[in-house]
C-alpha cells in the first residue's frame, strides 16, 4: 500500500525540465559574392543576463560584424561573443544578428559553439549549426546576347521579305510596261497598214 502511494505521488509531482537552448535562423539559400543576416535566438527557463558563445564557419563564408540585440552591451567577433545584461531575459530572447558574406559557391555552414548562459552561475549549453547553399547567379549577359541575336535575325528577315517585295514589284512594273510597248507597236503597224490601202 505504500508503494502504491509513493508511485501515485510520483506522478501528481510535476516533473521541472531544464530547457535552455541556443538556435541561429539564416537564409537556406544565398547568392555568391553576397552578404546575408543570420539572426541568433536564446530560450530559457531560469533566465539568462550573459552570454557568451565563438562563431564556426566554413571556408567560402566571411565574417562581416556581430550586432547586438536589444539591451545586450559588449562586443562580438568571430573568436569570441561575449555579451551582458543588467535585464534578465526569460524564455526567447534575441542574442543579435550574425553579418557574413559568401566568398565561394556550395555547401556552406554556420556554428555556435561553446556556448555559456549566466545568471547566478556558468550553465552550459548545447552548440547550434545550420546548413546553407552558396549558388552562382544566373547569367543575364548570354541572355541579353541571345535576345540581340534573335532581333538582328528578324530585322534581317524583314529585309529579305521587302527585298523580294520590291523585286516582284519590279517585275510587275516590267511585265506591264513590255505589254504597253507591244499595245503600242501593234497600233503603229495598223496605222501603216491602212496608209498603204488605195482607195
Amino acid at each position: 500500500m505504500k508503494q502504491k502511494f509513493i508511485l501515485l505521488l510520483l506522478f501528481l509531482i510535476p516533473f521541472y525540465v531544464k530547457a535552455d537552448t541556443i538556435s541561429i535562423n539564416c537564409p537556406n539559400e544565398v547568392n555568391i559574392n553576397t552578404e546575408f543576416s543570420c539572426e541568433v535566438i536564446g530560450n530559457t527557463t531560469d533566465g539568462v543576463n550573459d552570454v557568451k558563445f565563438s562563431i564556426g564557419l566554413s571556408d567560402n563564408l566571411k565574417f562581416i560584424t556581430f550586432v547586438n540585440g536589444n539591451g545586450f552591451n559588449g562586443a562580438g567577433e568571430q573568436e569570441l561573443v561575449a555579451l551582458y545584461s543588467s535585464k534578465t531575459y526569460k524564455e526567447s530572447f534575441k542574442i543579435g544578428t550574425l553579418k557574413l558574406k559568401t566568398i565561394d559557391s556550395g555547401n556552406g555552414s554556420i556554428s555556435l559553439n561553446s556556448v555559456f548562459f549566466y545568471l547566478d552561475g556558468k550553465n552550459s549549453i548545447n552548440p547550434a549549426s545550420k546548413n546553407i547553399t552558396i549558388v552562382k547567379p544566373v547569367n543575364n549577359t548570354n541572355n541579353s546576347n541571345n535576345n540581340k541575336n534573335n532581333t538582328n535575325n528578324n530585322n534581317t528577315n524583314n529585309n529579305n521579305t521587302n527585298n523580294n517585295n520590291n523585286s516582284s514589284n519590279n517585275g510587275s512594273n516590267s511585265n506591264k510596261d513590255n505589254v504597253d510597248n507591244n499595245q503600242n507597236s501593234d497600233e503603229d503597224d495598223r496605222q501603216v497598214y491602212l496608209s498603204n490601202i488605195k482607195i
